[in-house]
């Protein structure tokens, strides 16, 4: 701490009648004076000295002075010193006297201290010193963990907080809620699967197939002399997948059930190739959940497939009715909003209302290529497969479960750019 020279007549005066009482600082002094009031000592009062101040003082903080500092510099001022040295004498005396007794006599020190006194002695009033020396705590007292409690809030409340600050509403599709549980989703990632279909998808990576015809505008020496002269013109055909969007709707009714397994392979492991190439997708679906037949899993918001949305795909299970219909309507401004280069539904053909799902079909249509496939038992294939063209999408499929190492390559047949 710095010192300097003070000439100012009112901290002279100040410091006049507040000299230091135990030849201490001022900070050390009141360290001292908090730990005697710990142990219910009260240290006597000093008549202030009489004389000049000392040369050289130190320059205290602001906010810190005595609580006596104002009264007595203000007393003196006024002309009423003597009054006041009675007053700290008399009360001095009292002090010591109620000291030896050990009683309550807090409020009668008060009054006969010095100005600023009360102050002081302001929390004495809840923290009367018994016959052993202990302080007893007050209704008023407040404690460091108390104040902590406050900072922080109940368990209970800090919970509830929490809770209300994950549920954010979509406006853009409020009626698809997200997936809460999660399950194991490394046991969905079927490695053949997604090398099969990265195979399928090499014309993809590249930009271009070429793709033999009878006419066409480049003629190749190569394809003649191969076909005899049958195919001898090649065309081009763009088949860059990055940067295309993809949506896709799942179903996880009740009757897609006994096939949910094969289903969630297909999504997780189509959505990680899709993704490691540059499409954007987003995965929406039906089902699951009675209390949340709507549901959403990624967006074309979120950059990446990542493994928190495989982990919500394993934990979907197949229960309840098969709304398609609605869940178009429900999608219809999305897809209105980001024009998909098509949505692909996964089903088993079995809408609730064929009408209302042809109706919405044909709508999407508009803005969208709207194409699906199923995945069902190899009784049921061809008739699911028939279901789905009369629901009026632009190209369908289906495979039974005996059957899955054909679907990476039906599907990228399905998904091809054009």
């Amino acid at each position: 701490m710095s010192y300097r020279r003070r000439t100012s007549m009112s901290y002279m005066l100040w410091r006049k009648w507040n000299p230091p009482r135990y030849g201490l600082c001022p900070k050390c002094e009141r360290e001292l004076m908090e730990e005697l009031k710990k142990k219910g000592i009260k240290p006597p009062l000093r008549e202030p000295p009489k004389g000049e101040p000392p040369e050289w003082t130190e320059i205290k903080p602001r906010g810190r002075s005595g609580g006596s500092g104002s009264g007595g510099q203000k007393g003196q001022q006024k002309g009423q010193g003597k009054d006041k040295d009675e007053e700290i004498q008399q009360g001095g005396k009292d002090e010591r006297r109620g000291e030896g007794k050990g009683k309550e006599g807090q409020d009668e020190k008060g009054k006969a201290g010095k100005p600023g006194e009360e102050k002081r002695g302001g929390k004495g009033r809840g923290r009367g010193a018994g016959k052993g020396g202990k302080e007893e705590s007050g209704p008023l007292d407040v404690s460091p963990e108390d104040i902590e409690k406050a900072r922080k809030g109940s368990e209970d409340v800090n919970e509830e907080f929490e809770k209300a600050q994950q549920i954010k509403v979509d406006k853009t599709t409020p009626m698809f809620k997200p997936i809460i549980g999660a399950g194991p989703a490394s046991s969905y990632r079927d490695q053949a699967f997604i090398q099969k279909m990265r195979t399928a998808m090499k014309d993809w990576k590249t930009g271009y197939v070429e793709t033999p015809q009878k006419y066409g505008t480049k003629l190749k020496v190569k394809q003649y002399i191969k076909t005899k002269g049958k195919y001898p013109f090649v065309t081009r055909i763009r088949k860059s997948a990055k940067g295309r969007k993809i949506l896709f709707v799942a179903d996880f009714s009740g009757s897609v059930q006994p096939f949910q397994e094969q289903y969630k392979k297909a999504l997780v492991s189509a959505l990680e190739v899709l993704d490691s190439i540059g499409v954007k997708t987003a995965l929406f679906g039906f089902g699951g959940e009675p209390d949340n037949p709507f549901f959403k899993i990624k967006k074309f918001e979120d950059p990446k497939w990542t493994l928190n949305h495989a982990s919500k795909v394993a934990a979907l299970q197949g229960s309840g009715l098969t709304p398609t219909a609605k869940a178009y309507m429900g999608l219809e401004d999305y897809i209105k909003m980001h024009r998909p280069d098509m949505v692909v539904t996964l089903t088993d053909g079995e809408p609730n209302s064929k009408e209302a799902t042809e109706q919405m079909i044909k709508r999407l249509r508009r803005y969208t290529k709207m194409v699906a496939f199923g995945i069902g038992d190899p009784t049921n294939v061809h008739p699911m497969e028939h279901k789905l063209k009369a629901l009026g999408y632009d190209k369908t499929f289906a495979v039974s479960t005996d059957q899955m190492s054909k679907l990476p390559k039906k599907l990228v047949d399905l998904m091809a750019p054009t």
